[in-house]
């Protein structure tokens, strides 16, 4: 019973990291990542807000737990895990590749905001903590979804 409580968290911390790094993105209107980062920051908080609401409407605390490990949400978990670092991929081939504070998105060249490069580092920072986040997710999902199949 201890062990599914990881994914709770994990859950929740994925959720508030979500919200802040759409917020981030917002801020350079997600050309940094090519809008990768808000793309699957929606997806991740179907996810989240689809994950919580099940395992608050869960009357029994062993069954509500099983939620988090379900085969649906240890496949999502990884599809996200891809996403976040393809999302992280692009985030680091737009910033090595623009020179100046400019980006050139099909024929047309961006200019960055001067204030965003501070907001650019911390959604490279949230990026990769969501990507380690569903790593585990998916991870961890797995390997109780095995201990689960055994005990049977």
């Amino acid at each position: 019973m201890d062990e599914p409580s990881p994914l709770l968290h994990f859950n929740i911390v994925s959720f508030c990291n979500t919200l802040a790094l759409c917020l981030l993105s917002a801020l350079d209107l997600g050309i940094l990542s090519l809008w990768a980062n808000p793309a699957i920051g929606i997806l991740t908080l179907a996810y989240n807000v689809t994950l919580l609401l099940r395992w608050y409407t869960k009357s029994d605390d062993a069954l509500a737990l099983e939620v988090f490990y379900s085969v649906y949400a240890v496949v999502y978990a990884g599809i996200l895990c891809t996403g976040w670092i393809l999302a992280f991929v692009i985030m680091t081939l737009v910033a090595w590749d623009r020179p100046h504070g400019t980006i050139n998105v099909w024929d047309i060249n961006v200019q960055f905001p001067g204030y965003v490069v501070y907001t650019q580092r911390i959604q490279f920072l949230l990026t990769s903590i969501q990507f380690a986040l569903f790593g585990d997710l998916a991870i961890r999902g797995v390997v109780l979804r095995r201990r689960t199949a055994r005990d049977v």
